[in-house]
């Protein structure tokens, strides 16, 4: 077969393997899937446009959307409109970043992405930018037909854009490098971890591993105390609760692992025990610590700073039916990978929990209608542009 064209975005592809003639099995010439990809690669560097630029309008998110419309498989097969798509592309990349295309030192960074580094890609890059450029395509059919209703969404355009934007890059993964710097920092091996976990069937040839530890002493608490650092210790109690609150804004039956709720520390004693020094999972293993629930009513100890924030999420979640089973579950973009943001709903009622997993403030950019009280600290507040500090977290329903 002549290689003029690659299509393979269709249950109708040739062979199940993808069209490659003169045409494709659904009639699209050669030519048409040339434009496809032309237009896909402007698409590409519109979202890096609008990546570097903060006037994107609605317009932009209109040419975005029309623009993944039309290369779906067979929706337009006339070329001139797809030119036309291509020059409006380039149109709007120039009014978003006026000084790109003039520039005498080019970067390239808003430049158009050349479909053929995807379609020749290794075959897992290849598979998993073509799962997210079909879905994002799709996407765009619905977007489109509710745009054309009157209805639009910041957030689901902002989308359309992260999605484009990642199939243009090159990010790679290095699998064993990765694997080494978890199991470094969930050590405390790697520069600035204060985690204190240690690995369990540590494979030296793969560096596959499972860490092993109390929730306590990998998120620093244990470092803390050592160190008599009020100010790790902080932090580190405000990770533990932290990543508890994001277990327990799911949906199912949440699980504590012995010893948790009162801020356990690792028991090293393990090793001092023959038959089971080579089992690095008793760490976490030993008998539970009377003397630690002891403390639990204490406000000022680590294990009643825990327990009774732990205590009173378990409250919230049994009493407020935006927890149920059947309620509708969304992640919410704020527009910072740091931050994980959750919406459900039940009805009327709205609830929306905000995670930091970085190591220093960040914002989750939102702009929120109405007036929320958060349920742990009972405040009431505005969800517009939230600051939260270093593991940070908020459980916020709308009044």
């Amino acid at each position: 077969m002549d290689h003029k064209m690659f299509c393979f975005q269709c249950e109708q592809t040739a062979g199940c393997a993808g069209c490659t003639g003169k045409a494709g099995v659904c009639g699209k010439t050669a030519e048409v899937a040339e434009l496809q990809d032309q237009l896909t690669g402007a698409l590409v560097g519109l979202s890096r446009a609008v990546d570097n630029a903060p006037d994107a309008n609605e317009g932009t998110w209109r040419l975005m959307i029309e623009g993944l419309f039309t290369t779906v498989t067979n929706v337009n097969f006339n070329e001139k409109t797809i030119r036309e798509l291509i020059d409006r592309v380039h149109k709007e990349k120039v009014r978003l970043v006026p000084g790109c295309s003039g520039c005498s030192s080019r970067c390239g960074s808003n430049d158009d992405y050349d479909m053929n580094l995807l379609w020749n890609a290794q075959e897992d890059i290849r598979s998993l930018k073509s799962l997210i450029l079909f879905g994002v395509r799709g996407m765009a059919a619905y977007a489109y037909h509710a745009m054309v209703l009157g209805y639009t969404d910041d957030a689901v355009n902002r989308f359309f854009a992260k999605a484009l934007f990642a199939v243009g890059e090159d990010w790679g993964m290095d699998e064993p490098a990765h694997k080494r710097y978890l199991n470094d920092f969930f050590t405390g091996k790697h520069p600035g971890s204060d985690s204190r976990g240690e690995l369990y069937n540590d494979d030296p040839v793969t560096q596959d591993a499972r860490f092993c530890g109390t929730t306590a002493s990998m998120c620093g608490i244990e470092a803390a105390l050592f160190e008599k650092n009020d100010e790790k210790l902080e932090r580190g109690i405000r990770e533990d609760l932290m990543l508890h609150a994001y277990m327990l804004t799911q949906s199912g039956i949440p699980m504590l692992y012995s010893s948790d709720e009162v801020g356990r520390l690792n028991d090293y004693s393990y090793k001092d025990d023959p038959d089971k020094a080579a089992d690095s999972r008793y760490i976490h293993r030993g008998a539970f610590q009377w003397d630690l629930a002891g403390k639990r009513n204490s406000k000022s100890s680590v294990e009643g700073q825990i327990f009774q924030t732990l205590s009173r999420m378990e409250q919230i979640r049994s009493q407020e039916s935006v927890f149920d089973k059947d309620c509708d579950v969304y992640t919410y973009d704020v527009h910072d990978d740091s931050i994980l943001c959750i919406l459900r709903q039940k009805g009327n009622e709205r609830f929306i929990g905000i995670f930091n997993f970085s190591d220093s403030e960040k914002t989750a950019w939102m702009q929120e209608e109405g007036t929320f009280r958060d349920l742990i600290t009972d405040q009431t507040l505005e969800l517009k542009d939230v600051k939260l500090p270093a593991y940070g977290f908020m459980w916020c329903k709308r009044m």
